[in-house]
This record gives structure tokens, C-alpha cells and sequence, in this order.
């Protein structure tokens, strides 16, 4: 930690853009090593003169790229052959929870038993008995349910391998790494679409859409068909109001279909 400076920040920070993670991730991860730094000096086992001073531009609003209904479908297109079904698994699973990619590949079919009709996503960060490096936990630290819509029963009930242990695999029947899906989604998904979907450099498009945009989505989705927000933060696993909200969009089809719902004389 003595060899971490201001400059070794500023080159993390662009290798992060780099590999094309979003600002909030860059400002997160670059927030943490500051907190490190200036826990070690205050229990003493750095001199103060290693404290970092590099200001940083908090972002309020999300900059996270929302999924339309159009692309979720030529996205799931894009899988139907045999060596990306597990992508497709992934995809559609996304689009129908607004898991977090952390609780999704953590699943395993107890989950969908527990609780007839639902899946129970689990933490068990309190539990003594389960501490370990593979303990599962929640952003939040607390368990919740989620019900099951039709087309995810579909989607469970059509997947050929015995059902036990974990329910989502990667593409050679292992547990799925986040940043190896990450990698092969950009490649094999966004990449291939994004002249479909074009968008300036400077304007955030199709191009920039990543994994957690599908909770964006999930959420748009049961906002625009008037889901108490009650109900959606149960399911999102959010206390805060703040937080729903940042995952709303308004896409234009689905602002046209609202105003055409009114009448005004």
C-alpha cells in the first residue's frame, strides 16, 4: 500500500474505461482504495503523507444505458444457436428478475422450492456456520422472494440438465464468471448489434449497454405497467424510493403509448 500514489489511481481509472466499465464502477472502485489508504494511516501503519487528495465527480443521476423491448429480442435472436443457449438463459433470466448479475449466477434449483412459484434469493452473510469465501450474500445483506413470471417457468422447465445444484451455467457446464460474461456478451451480443442500434461516440447508446442494464429494464418494465412501487422494491430488494427511481426509463414507444391513453377534452 506504500506504492499506491495519485498517479496509480489516475492509471487504474483509465484502465477501467478501458475495458469499458461505467463512471459509477470507476468512481467506486477508485472511492474504496482512498478509504483503505485512509483507514492504514489512521490506525498508524502509514504516515499521513500518503493520504490521497484526488477529487472526483460523484454521479446522482444513472448513465446506465436502458434496453428496449426490440433489443431484448434481437439480443435473445442473437443466442438461438447451441453454443450461446446458456447466454440466452442468462438474458432472458435478467430481463424477467432485475437480478444483480452477483445473484443470478449464485442460484441454484432449492431456490425455486423453497417457495413454490417464487425464487428466494438468499444471504447468508449472518450466518456463522456459513462464513467462507463462497458464502452467498445480497447487496443489501437481506433475503428476499421473487415470484416467478410465466416466461421464466418456461425457460426453467426447457433446461435439459438434471436439475440440482447450481440453475445457471456457463457455456462448458461450469459456474459462471462475472467477467468472463461480461467479456463474451460485449463481444458475441452488443458488438455484433450496435449497427443496429447505432449511437454517437459522445452519446450514450446501444453500444454502452452492459449486463445490470437489464435491472434498469425490469424495473422501466413494471413502472410503465403500473407496478405499485411498493411492490418493485421488494422485488428490486431496495428500502429507498432514490434507488427505484434511478433505474427508471421512459423510452419514446412506451411515452407515445402513455400519452395516447389520455384524453384531454
Amino acid at each position: 500500500w506504500n506504492q499506491v500514489s495519485v498517479q496509480t489511481l489516475r492509471g487504474y481509472a483509465h484502465w477501467l474505461e478501458k475495458q469499458e466499465y461505467a463512471y459509477r464502477t470507476q468512481y467506486l472502485e477508485l472511492t474504496l482504495i482512498k478509504q483503505v489508504l485512509k483507514h492504514l494511516i489512521a490506525n498508524q501503519y502509514l504516515p499521513e503523507s500518503f493520504k490521497i487528495v484526488l477529487k472526483m465527480r460523484k454521479q446522482n443521476e444513472s448513465d446506465t444505458y436502458c434496453w428496449t423491448r426490440e433489443q431484448i429480442l434481437q439480443m435473445i435472436k442473437m443466442c438461438e444457436h447451441k453454443q450461446l443457449t446458456w447466454l440466452k438463459n442468462v438474458i432472458i433470466s435478467l430481463a424477467n428478475t432485475g437480478l444483480r448479475i452477483g445473484e443470478l449466477i449464485q442460484l441454484n434449483w432449492d431456490d425455486t422450492r423453497s417457495k413454490p412459484g417464487f425464487i428466494t434469493i438468499k444471504d447468508n452473510s449472518k450466518s456463522i456456520s456459513n462464513i467462507s469465501n463462497s458464502t452467498r450474500t445480497t447487496k443489501t445483506g437481506k433475503t428476499r422472494s421473487l415470484p416467478i413470471s410465466p416466461e421464466l417457468q418456461i425457460l426453467l422447465n426447457e433446461i435439459p440438465y438434471e436439475k440440482k445444484g447450481l440453475i445457471f451455467r456457463g457455456p462448458k457446464g461450469g459456474k459462471i464468471k462475472p467477467d468472463l460474461l461480461r467479456r463474451i456478451f460485449i463481444k458475441e451480443v452488443i458488438q455484433p448489434l450496435s449497427e443496429k442500434y447505432p449511437s454517437t461516440k459522445s452519446e450514450k447508446g446501444f453500444k454502452d449497454g452492459r449486463l445490470h442494464s437489464f435491472r434498469h429494464y425490469f424495473c422501466s418494465v413494471c413502472a410503465n405497467s403500473n407496478m405499485p412501487e411498493r411492490v418493485l422494491k421488494t422485488w428490486l430488494g431496495h428500502a429507498s424510493s432514490d434507488m427505484v427511481r434511478r433505474y427508471y426509463h421512459l423510452h419514446d414507444d412506451d411515452s407515445q403509448s402513455k400519452m395516447n391513453q389520455l384524453s384531454f377534452s
